[in-house]
């Protein structure tokens, strides 16, 4: 689950598009979750995230990821305001 912000013009190496995602992988049958600020192509920039590698899927990493929603949500709106168009 994306929530996406493509900018007019960006100030940042070319890439118009940052994004708060939460993503859950399935990787040899074992379910992970995480969620970061990450910028689009060609960058790839991170600027955020609530794990420094996928968790397992289960109730403290889902609780986890809610209470940190708030946090991500803030940062997102910091990084857009920090890359006005030009």
């Amino acid at each position: 689950m994306y929530l996406s912000c493509l900018l007019d013009k960006s100030e940042f190496e070319g890439s118009d598009n940052v994004a708060l995602g939460i993503l859950a992988y399935d990787w040899d049958n074992k379910f992970t979750i995480n969620a970061d600020i990450c910028w689009g192509h060609p960058s790839g920039k991170l600027e955020a995230e609530v794990f420094a590698e996928p968790a397992p899927v289960n109730k403290e990493s889902v609780a986890t990821i809610k209470d940190k929603l708030p946090d991500l949500v803030s940062k997102l709106r910091d990084v857009i305001r920090d890359n006005p168009p030009k």
